[in-house]
């Protein structure tokens, strides 16, 4: 096997699915995971077989090749703005079931304008802590606004959707649990609010793998949408939202080089990433957790180059399996992947690594 290799242990990884599917089925709860975190069709048709309903997108290409690969129910959570990307959007939309979302007037009414003779289902979003995209959550200012995408042809209210994004820097599961409450509630309260006001919202869509557990405790939400929770990784390690042992994807990397009090790998940026945390939080010191070597640091990173600071230094040509940071960008990185099963390693190409628009 070349290294530097992104290895997706399979057993660990059903493990996973099959487990937040299930929880999801009790409850009655729709998952809709996200494609981003591993832009893999073969991996995505594992998610759809076992019971998830749609996919999530941020991007129009991911949309595209989902569309292309057969899949038909498609979410994407990104503001779709530009008269170009409102053309590609409609031209999948005649193929597949397509949703997407909207946060300001101006892009409700590009995509109104851009799907004439023809419905698009939007939702709103709603900012419940991220700072990102999407509205404030005033009650008077969110049913001011619908009234304005009422009056738009074309469009079809869905529902009221969040990320909760913000849980990624949380310094306790007790806060993790606060902001997956805010966020399922200040939805709910906006459900009631425009219902009391004759306006009928059908879908509350929300989700992060961190709040995941907690959201799927509130009643009336209607939909999820995790990405990590595939293989999970060292930041939800970090958060204490899971542990080492329920992490699908490692680095296996080369040591090729080593000196005093350090060793170099030929692992890099360019297979890493340089995430030491997600939504700008660094909660991890280093670039990933070595399993062969607990008490190492991953110290910096140049593109094909990986430096590590260790009180024992492996032999030169030495194998070690790393935990990456982000999971989701290692595997954006990643033109191909081995799929680890029974024993056998089976290489899956990564088509979605290709998509930059």
């Amino acid at each position: 096997m070349y290294t530097p290799a992104v290895i997706i242990n399979y057993e660990i990884m059903m493990r996973n699915l099959r487990e937040i599917q299930e929880l999801c089925n009790e409850r009655g709860v729709k998952l809709r995971p996200h494609f981003k975190a591993h832009k893999t069709p073969y991996l995505a048709d594992i998610q759809r077989q076992l019971g998830a309903i749609g996919f999530t997108t941020a991007k129009l290409a991911e949309a595209e090749l989902l569309v292309e690969e057969g899949f038909k129910d498609i979410l994407i959570a990104y503001p779709i703005v530009s008269e170009e990307n409102v053309k590609r959007l409609k031209e999948i939309s005649g193929k597949v079931k397509i949703s997407t979302i909207i946060d300001s007037l101006e892009g409700a009414k590009i995509l109104s304008q851009g799907f004439a003779n023809q419905t698009l289902d939007v939702l709103i979003k709603i900012d419940t802590g991220l700072n990102r995209c999407g509205l404030k959550p005033s009650s008077e200012d969110i049913f001011n606004f619908v009234k304005e995408v009422l009056k738009l042809k074309n469009l079809n209210l869905k529902g009221l959707l969040t990320h909760g994004g913000h849980s990624y820097k949380a310094k306790s599961i007790e806060e993790i649990k606060l902001i997956a409450e805010t966020e399922g509630k200040t939805l709910l309260n906006l459900k009631e609010f425009l219902e009391m006001k004759g306006i009928m919202i059908d879908e509350i869509s929300v989700g992060s793998t961190p709040t995941l557990r907690h959201l799927l405790e509130i009643p009336q939400i209607t939909e999820v949408r995790p990405g990590n929770y595939i293989f999970n990784d060292y930041t939800q390690v970090s958060l204490n939202t899971t542990t080492i042992n329920n992490c699908a994807l490692k680095v296996r990397s080369t040591v090729i080089s080593r000196g005093n009090g350090k060793f170099i790998i030929d692992a890099g940026s360019k297979t890493l990433g340089l995430d030491k945390g997600t939504h700008g939080n660094e909660i991890i010191k280093g670039y990933g957790k070595i399993l062969e070597y607990p008490e190492a640091e991953i110290v910096a990173l140049s593109e094909e180059h990986g430096i590590v600071k260790s009180p024992m230094l492996p032999k030169i040509g030495e194998k070690i399996t790393i935990i990456p940071n982000h999971s989701c960008v290692v595997m954006n990185l990643a033109p191909f992947v081995y799929l680890e099963k029974e024993g056998k390693y089976i290489l899956l190409e990564n088509k979605g690594s290709r998509l930059n628009f």
